[in-house]
């Protein structure tokens, strides 16, 4: 896919008149390849449509009208389309780039909050292991730097290029960042946002099992 990481940092430098053919293009690359896209793009166009929200004029509030439904299609199909990413890696990675909208007092997003907690909770059932002493949950891709990979008698030691992989993988914030962690930090950060009241009404449009769920992860937080 050409697509240029261009296009959507430099939406907030149209004028108004040429926001729509950027619109326009957008909405094709999702109709033309909506997971590859989303996968990709999704949190900086999330990212720059938020920024374009707060500086937008008078003039463009037609276009705001229509970015707000643009927006929130895109997270709406990005979670509808979650199945679809069978790695764990992935759905892990989408888990978090979701979660990077948060904290936000933007109304598109917060319609969304109840698809990017369930999302997040299903990435917590992928990733989450749980010490049977202790009765607490890990995040199973966190690696270490002080790790050292388990060898048996049967098994060559790791080569030089086993140690490269391992030091790109530790780059990767799929190794590095706890979903558990991350959750509670943006959830956290949602709450002094909005006050104990604008959140718990914000957590009242997540299904009660789901909210279990999440609780029972972050025990312990």
């Amino acid at each position: 896919m050409c697509y240029s990481d261009n296009t959507y940092s430099s939406c907030s430098e149209l004028s108004s008149e040429n926001l729509r053919t950027c619109f326009k293009i957008i909405n094709g690359y999702i109709f033309l390849s909506s997971t590859e896209f989303l996968q990709t793009y999704a949190v900086g166009l999330c990212q720059s449509f938020c920024e374009l929200l707060k500086e937008i004029t008078t003039e463009g509030q037609v276009q705001v009208l229509k970015m707000d439904q643009l927006l929130g299609n895109m997270i709406e199909m990005w979670v509808d389309r979650m199945d679809n990413i069978t790695q764990p890696e992935r759905r892990k990675l989408s888990a978090l780039a979701l979660l990077s909208l948060l904290p936000s007092d933007n109304s598109v997003i917060q319609d969304k909050f109840c698809g990017i907690i369930n999302i997040s909770v299903e990435g917590l059932h992928d990733v989450m292991t749980e010490d049977p002493e202790t009765g607490t949950y890990k995040d199973c891709m966190l690696m270490s730097h002080l790790e050292e990979p388990k060898v048996t008698e049967d098994e060559e030691p790791p080569t030089e290029q086993d140690k490269r992989k391992k030091m790109l993988a530790l780059k990767d914030p799929v190794h590095t960042v706890s979903l558990q962690q991350f959750i509670y930090e943006k959830l956290k950060a949602q709450q002094e946002l909005l006050g104990e009241q604008g959140f718990q009404s914000l957590m009242e449009t997540v299904d009660t099992e789901i909210v279990t769920q999440l609780q029972e992860f972050l025990q312990g937080f």
